[in-house]
């Protein structure tokens, strides 16, 4: 699911797109991402989520306890502080819901305040290019 139109659709994949109505702090403005992400989850037993991105974050809340949830953690990318004040609370509830959370490194683990408080199910992945 993606709120970009740039992406093509081949024969091999199934993207599905969120109209957006351009973006604050770097965020699409899309109320159709949520929408659609709902409806299609319905249909899959592991979510694959890339936080932090409160679209996402929303999301895991609403999924069943019995579906696996993973957590792709990039990077702290909020800076405005009253935007990260809001933020806080719904990143540290959709990490607490999350069966696995996957960084890049493990320095990033020890490092990050939220993913301090995971630590147990927090692993990293080297990613080489």
């Amino acid at each position: 699911l993606v709120t970009y139109e740039k992406i093509k659709n081949n024969q091999n994949n199934n993207i599905h797109h969120a109209r957006s109505f351009g973006s604050i702090f770097s965020m699409p403005l899309s109320p159709s991402y949520l929408i659609r992400a709902l409806k299609l989850m319905k249909n899959f037993e592991i979510l694959i989520a890339h936080t932090p991105f409160p679209y996402a974050n929303i999301i895991l809340l609403f999924v069943k306890k019995e579906k696996k949830k993973v957590i792709f953690w990039h990077a702290d990318i909020i800076k405005n502080k009253l935007i990260k004040f809001i933020i806080d609370k719904l990143v540290n509830l959709s990490l607490e819901k999350a069966d696995a959370i996957i960084v890049g490194h493990e320095k990033i683990i020890e490092t990050n305040k939220y993913l301090k408080k995971h630590i147990q199910k927090s692993y990293f992945y080297l990613v080489k290019i």
